[in-house]
Order: C-alpha cells, then structure tokens, then sequence
C-alpha cells in the first residue's frame, strides 16, 4: 500500500487549525506544519511540525512556498503528498476523492486549472490589483516568464509522486518564485515556466475541492 501524507504549512501564528479527528481517513497520514501556531498543543487529529526555527532567513510568504514546494524538505518516506490550502476546511469525501485518484490515475503531478482560466496579462492584472504585488516584482515576471508558457493553474491543491524529478520541479518553482517577488507572492505566475504542461495531470477541478469545503480566510 503506498504511503500517502495530507498536509498543510501555515506560516505566522494565526490562520485556521480544524480538527479533523472525523474526517480522517486510514490510508493518509496528516501532518499540519506551523510557525508555533498556539492551537497546534490541541490534539485535533493532526500531526504537528513545528517550524518557527526553520528558514527564518525567508518571509513568511516565502518560507510557506518552500516547504509547499518540496515536501522532502518536511518528509522523508512517503509515495505521494496531498497539499491543500489551509484556509479550507474539508469533509472525509474529498480525502476519499484524493485518494481515488491516486489509485486510478497514478499521477505524477496533479494541480488543478483556475476555475477563472485567466490569461497572462489577466493575471498580472489580478496580481497588481488584488495581491498587492509590487511593481519591481511584476517587471521581475515580465523578465523572467515565457507568456507562451502560460497555463492557468490553480495551486492550492497539489497531489505529487515522491520522485526525483518533482523534487527539482519544487526546487526550480521556488528559486523563480523567490527571484521574482520581494514579499507576497503569486506561484501560479510561476509554477508553467516549471513545468511541462504535458506532465501535468488537471482531470479534477477546484470545483472537486470546493465542493467538498468550507472556506474560511482568516
């Protein structure tokens, strides 16, 4: 049986901490890695890592894209990691779907389109506009991205195999998201210039974990 690891990172000490004691299920371990979150001491069915020591030489934004990026740098046995977003708070049907394809599709790297399917120049649009992104940063990605290469992910959810290629796709998706922004960051600008859109499997959409959430931002 493959050894399958849920997990969120949430850096700073605020953000949401469900307990998901009824939601788990046997076949994924669920690690929930944190910046000394005051309610990581609650036993809400999480196994926690504690962070706060780890790559302070990173913001916050940053060092929540690291630990994103490559899961090895958290995990050391695993098959496959599911990444999700910890601003959603999912029911057992959507670990049950995660798991589903795992077992049917066997996908080397799933990440779902962006249900808005933005062109580029949307996105820069929505980045200045509603992400606060700085101005060098947007010249930044305007000198360091092919438009061409522009797909519309979305990349708050993200099955991965433990392989060596995934591991230097982590590795290069961090080094041109960290090149290219100061402070917040915008991954999905970055993630097509990563990696071949042909590796990429998208046969689930957000709306599969959307349906299957409660969202809360916070």
């Amino acid at each position: 049986m493959a050894k399958i690891i849920f997990y969120c990172v949430q850096t700073g000490n605020k953000g949401l901490l469900p307990c998901i004691k009824k939601q788990k299920i046997k076949e994924f371990d669920f690690y929930f890695a944190h910046d000394n979150h005051p309610a990581a001491l609650e036993n809400k069915g999480w196994t926690y890592i504690d962070i706060s020591r780890r790559y302070n030489d990173l913001n916050n934004p940053k060092k929540q894209r690291l630990l994103r990026f490559i899961p090895r740098l958290l995990f050391e046995d695993f098959d496959y990691t599911v990444y999700v977003d910890s601003k959603f708070y999912q029911h057992k049907k959507f670990y049950e779907l995660c798991l589903k394809i795992i077992n049917e599709d066997q996908p080397n790297w799933f990440t779902s389109y962006h249900k808005d399917h933005r062109t580029f120049e949307q996105e820069i649009e929505y980045a200045i506009e509603h992400k606060n992104i700085k101005n060098n940063d947007i010249q930044q990605i305007l000198s360091n991205i092919n438009s061409d290469k522009w797909i519309s992910y979305d990349t708050c959810w993200l099955i991965r195999k433990n392989t060596d290629k995934n591991h230097e796709i982590g590795h290069k998706w961090f080094e041109l998201t960290n090149n290219c922004f100061t402070d917040n960051c915008r991954d999905q600008l970055t993630l097509p210039q990563c990696i071949d859109k042909d590796y990429v499997n998208t046969n689930y959409s957000i709306k599969d974990l959307e349906k299957y959430s409660i969202i809360r931002h916070v």
